[in-house]
Parts: C-alpha cells; structure tokens; sequence
C-alpha cells in the first residue's frame, strides 16, 4: 500500500471522528449557546466528508464509490456557509452580517440539489494514489469559486478583527483563531483541486492533519482558551494525534508490509488497547511540568482556605484579607468582591483591587444575568460557561452562599500574564469559595454575639443608672426638705428676729441652692425616662417633650465639650410615635455631631438644631454642625449596619443604623448631607405629622 495513500486515509479517519466528538464535547456544555450550536453543526459536516471519503475509497466498485461520494459531497457544500457562519457567531458578528449567512446557506442548498446531477458530477475515477475521486461537472467549478471567495472572507474576517481587538486576552484569543482558520482553510482546499488532477506535493494528503488541529485548536479557543493554557492544548492535541497515528497507522503498514491480515489485526488490537493508556500516562507526565507553577499556587489557595476559619472579625476585613490574598497568588487584572444590600436590592462593591476600570462598577442588580446564573449554577463559574451573553467571558466569578442565600460573590479579571484558567483553576476556586463561605458564617456568627453582649451590656448599664438615679434622688430629697422649712422659717417666725437685708440675702441663697437640686433631680429623671424600658407603642406625643428631655442631657454633653448649640423649633407639632425612641433618635444624631466638632480643630464648634413643618401632612428636624463633614461616597452608607467613619474605639457603626430603622417604624426617612471633608454636615429627617398614614 502506498505511503502517501495510507496517510490520505488515516487523516480522513481522523477527520470523520475527532471533529464531530470536539463539536459534541463543546455542545454539551451549554446546550443554549448558539456560538456552540453552530460550532457543532460546522464539525458534524467536516467529520460527514471524512467519513465518507474513506468509505469511497474502501468502495468494491467504481458505482459504489459514486454512490459514497455524492453522499460525501451533501455535506461538502454546507462546510464553506456553516464556516461562515460559526466565525460570525464567535466574532460577534452574526446580526450584522445575516443578509450573508443567509445567502451562504441558499448557496449550499443549490449546490446540494445539483449533487444528484451530471452538472455537479459525473463520475470517479483514480486521481494520482488516489484510488477514487470526483470526475467534476460544470458546477463543481463554480462550487469551488464560492468556496474558496467564502473560506478566504473568513480567513480576512477573523484577521481583521485581531487587528482591531484591543482587549489583551480576546486579542489573543483570535490570534490563535487565525492560525487555526489558515491551517484549516490551507490544509483542506488543496481536495478541491484534486478532481482536476492537482496533487500538490505534501499538501495531498498530509494537509488534511491541519482539518484536525484546525478543529483541537478552535475548540480550545471558544469553550477553554480562558480555562486552559494554549500550551497544554497543543500538548495534548499533539500527543493524541501522534499516540492514534501510531494506533491507527501501524496495522496498515504491517498490512502493506507483510500482506497477512492477521498480524496487522493482532497489531491493531494490541495498540488500541494500550494507546489510552499511554495517552494518559504521556499527557499527565507532560501537564506536570507544563503546569508546575500553577499547582503550586494552587496548594497556596488551599492552604489559605483553610485557616479563614479562625478570622472573627466583620466581613469587611475578611473580603480585606481575601482580596490581598487573591491578588498576591492569582495577579488578576482586576478583583473586586460584592455584597448584597437588601435596601437597594442589588449587591454593592465591597472591596477593590484593581489596575484598570473593573467591568460592572459599583452596584450589580440583583435582576442581573450574572447573579441568576450564580443562583442557578452554585459554584464557581467563568464568564463564557454562565451561560449569559452580557457577561464577558474572560471572568472568573466566586459565589458565597449563607443559609443557602448569595450573600455576595468575587469577580476576577484575567490574569495579567495571559495565563487562562483551568479547569483545576475552577475546582480549586469552588473549594475556596466553599470556605469563603464558612468563614462569613462565622463572622455573622460571632457579630451576632457582639451585639447580644452589647445589649446585655446596655441594659445592665441601664439597670445600674436607674438605681443610681434612685440612690441620687434619695439625698436630693433629704436635702430639700430642710432647705424649704428654712425658707418658710425666714418669712414666718424669723421675719422680725432676722435683719431685712440679711434675710433676703439668705432667702436668695435657699432659693438658688434648692432650685440646683430641682435641677438635679430633672437631669437624674431624663436619664431615669431615657435609660428606662418602653413598650413600643405608638402615642400621641408632642415634639416640643421630646426635645425638652433631649435637651437636659444634650446640654451637658455640650457644655463639657465646649461646644456652641442652638436651637430654632417651631412649636406644637405632634405625631404619633415612641417618646423614648425618638430621644434615642436625637441623642445618637447630637453625640455624633459633637464627636465631628471635635474632631474639626480649626474655629468654633457650632451645633444648629431646626424643626419646621414642611407641608400639611410632614415635618422636617435638621441637626447641622461644622464638624470634619462625610465623604461623599459614604453618604448612602452611613446607616448601615456596622458602618462607621470614626475609629473603633468610639463607635461600633449601629448607631445610625439603629436611628434609622426607627425613624422607618416611624413612616419616615432620614438622610445626610454634606459638601464633603472638612465641610461639616447635615442629617436631615422628615417625619409625618399626626394624623397621617405611617
């Protein structure tokens, strides 16, 4: 058996088998993907040509080779408009250049048609060492033209999309998209040549291996580029075709060589029980030195999952920790982590590392293609395999799952040494996510005790004011009571014993003496009412109480920090509410006000309070003061839980929080304004007015 026909038949074997399986194998991972679909359809007809290329030429008779050769040839015309239309669809270019496709596509369906006539062809006949081959009709010239004008569109299309991509890894990408579509456009035409007795030297039949490599290499490029190192592809994509080469070519050349069948069968069952084998020893041996660096770092990323466990402080230091982390090992483009905000119903960037402009910005909604596909999937997912057309697919995402809830995700650019990920990649990425998750778990878990300490703190502390306010009051009372009988004893029986002057003296003095224990008694009251328990309930109260308590412990405060307050009220609103909660409202506003004073060192340290009614059916409180002022881009989060902009040891971030969820209860909304650092501050409050719908 000649060499060079040996070779023709094992690379149309080769031909008739790895496409079709490359096509299934990327068609299964998402059956939804047009971009696959098509992919599937533009091998299924490549592998029908070799298929039945070989059954022609192990055809007993001329007829029956005839007969395997039109069947040949209803797949051969669909391979230069399903071409077209694959390389559209992967350019992202299929809308645009439908009028084309579609126009390919009537082509191929009148070239089909002819294939049962004399004008496609009109016989076989040897062609070189070619036992059988096409005798061409009048179309099959023209069958050739639009072929090789469509493949050559194809080839200039992917081209001239590389030259203008300006995203690296894409960029790329189509770099090897190119060289897989020339090898394959090159190394298939010269076929077509052959019905007219052209047999280019080494480009028969040894041009249609680069059909093969052609559809290894596209496969990598579309479904695992991102996953999976070219370097390894080629690996393996080299290994494979030389292990069956030897599988499939050895029994032939024993054939040829000895012309006993028996021997090249024993040969051909011994190789293709042991090529998988040796496929798989070869290809692990290979990827070992191939990915040394990566299943290091990957030892490194298990290592670190493992002791996130032992962190117990807010989630804000853990995504901290993980980002660094992530951003050490991995060197990402760019690493941002989101949370999910249940007020705005979108998950909101938490932490950032970057080098560029990341891809979606602050806020995800929770609406978007990316969270569904993280809900749907539940595991670490790249861009391409979610699933989702708006979601690029160079991205590698980690979800976190609390309580079988998305709490929140990471999101990772490619890495910047062009390196894509693995499959390894994503399953070492799954088992960090996993602890991730564990570890959020044990954050909220230990915060949740934080503040059940801090309650069970506070209500002791409440308990223990109470008392003290009683034990306070006890002397006050003892001290009063002499202090009035020497008053009546002055004006009564003492009137006519006692100089008027010195009388009156001592009178003024019993007066200011008993009206500082009045004093005393009203402060030890306020802080009695506000540290006392309340039920809840909503009643009528007026605005004009609440301030007044507010204000007998406010003042103090303001005294001992030097500070300057004032107050403009309009007089006699009322609403329906919580007395006690909305001196809760007023203190934590008033303390972090004067905590801002504070911190300003330059000029006075002034405090306005104003209340006025808006309209007929609300009313407005402003608390306004010349403090260190908020940063913009803190304003939306400042009362959220455990947001905070002082340092740790002055406050916890739930007081703001706390004032809001009650100023909520009460059917009203609250918000802060400022021009920035340094420019003071203003929380605003708008509360309903009594009578109206909360």
């Amino acid at each position: 058996m000649n060499i060079h026909f040996l070779n023709y038949i094992i690379a149309h074997v080769l031909v008739g088998i790895v496409p079709v399986c490359i096509g299934l194998m990327v068609w299964v991972r998402n059956r939804r993907s047009y971009l696959y679909t098509t992919f599937l359809l533009y091998n299924f007809v490549i592998s029908w040509w070799g298929l039945f290329t070989v059954l022609m030429q192990l055809a007993p008779s001329p007829a029956v080779a005839l007969f395997f050769d039109r069947i040949e040839l209803l797949a051969i015309v669909f391979i230069p408009s399903t071409s077209l239309h694959f390389t559209l669809e992967y350019l992202r270019k299929a809308r645009q250049f439908k009028p084309a496709i579609v126009l390919a596509y009537c082509l191929s369906v009148l070239f089909f048609i002819l294939v049962f006539t004399p004008y496609m062809l009109t016989g076989v006949s040897t062609k070189g060492f070619i036992k059988y081959f096409t005798d061409p009709g009048p179309a099959y010239l023209g069958f050739v033209i639009i072929f090789s004008f469509l493949m050559t569109a194809v080839a200039f299309a992917v081209y001239i999309s590389y030259r203008k991509e300006s995203e690296p890894i894409r960029k790329q990408g189509l770099l090897y998209f190119l060289i897989a579509t020339v090898l394959g456009v090159v190394g298939g035409s010269g076929n077509f040549l052959v019905p007219y007795g052209i047999l280019i030297p080494g480009l028969i039949p040894y041009g249609t291996y680069a059909v093969v490599i052609y559809g290894v290499i596209t496969a990598y490029v579309i479904v695992h580029y991102r996953l999976l190192d070219i370097r390894v592809a080629v690996t393996r994509a080299g290994i494979f075709a030389i292990i069956y080469l030897l599988v499939l070519g050895v029994p032939f050349w024993v054939m040829a060589r000895t012309g006993n069948g028996w021997i090249s069968t024993i040969f051909a069952v011994l190789l293709a029980s042991g090529g998988p084998l040796v496929y798989t020893y070869i290809r692990g041996r290979a990827e070992a030195i191939l990915l040394k660096e990566q299943r290091k770092y990957h030892k490194v990323l298990a290592d670190f999952g493992a002791v996130l466990s032992i962190i117990k402080d807010d989630n804000k230091r853990l995504f901290g920790i993980v980002v660094l982390k992530m951003s050490e090992v991995v060197d990402p483009q760019f690493l941002a982590i989101y949370k999910y905000e249940p007020r705005q119903k979108a998950y909101i960037r938490e932490s950032v590392l970057s080098t560029e402009e990341t891809v979606f910005g602050e806020k995800i909604s929770e609406a978007s293609s990316l969270v569904q596909a993280l809900k749907e999937k539940q595991r670490a997912v790249l861009g391409d395999s979610a699933g989702k057309e708006d979601i690029p697919p160079e991205l590698m995402v980690l979800p976190f799952f609390v309580a079988g809830e998305l709490y929140g995700f990471l999101i990772m650019g490619p890495r910047k040494n062009k390196i894509g990920y693995s499959l390894d990649d994503v399953n070492v990425f799954q088992s960090l996510a996993i602890q991730i998750s564990l570890a959020l778990e044990n954050c909220l878990f230990f915060e949740h005790r934080r503040q059940l300490e801090q309650i069970t703190r506070q209500k002791s502390i409440d308990n223990l004011t109470l008392s003290m306010g009683h034990e306070i009051l006890n002397p006050v009372f003892a001290a009063s009571l002499p202090l009035d009988t020497l008053e009546r004893l002055l004006k009564t029986d003492f009137k006519d014993r006692v100089p008027e002057d010195i009388r009156e003296y001592c009178i003024n003095v019993l007066n200011s003496s008993f009206a500082s224990l009045m004093r005393v008694k009203k402060l030890i009251d306020s802080v009695k009412e506000f540290s006392g328990q309340t039920s809840g309930e909503f009643t009528e109260i007026s605005m004009d109480a609440v301030l007044e308590s507010f204000c007998v412990l406010f003042n103090v405060l303001v005294k001992h920090d030097s500070a300057f307050f004032e107050k403009v009220v309009e007089p006699g609103i009322k609403l329906k509410g919580n007395k006690i909660h909305l001196e809760e409202v007023f203190m934590n506003i008033g303390v972090n006000s004067l905590q801002a004073v504070q911190r300003n060192e330059a000029g006075k340290k002034n405090l306005l309070l104003r209340m006025y009614r808006k309209d007929n059916e609300k009313f407005i409180i402003k608390f306004t003061d010349n403090g260190c002022g908020i940063d913009s881009a803190m304003l939306q989060d400042i009362f959220l839980d455990f947001v905070t902009t002082k340092a740790s040891s002055l406050g916890t971030g739930m007081g703001l929080a706390r004032v809001r969820k009650i100023v909520e209860q009460h059917g009203g909304k609250i918000w802060a304004e400022s021009k920035g650092l340094g420019q003071g501050a203003t929380f605003v409050i708008e509360l309903p007015l009594l009578g109206e719908k909360k």
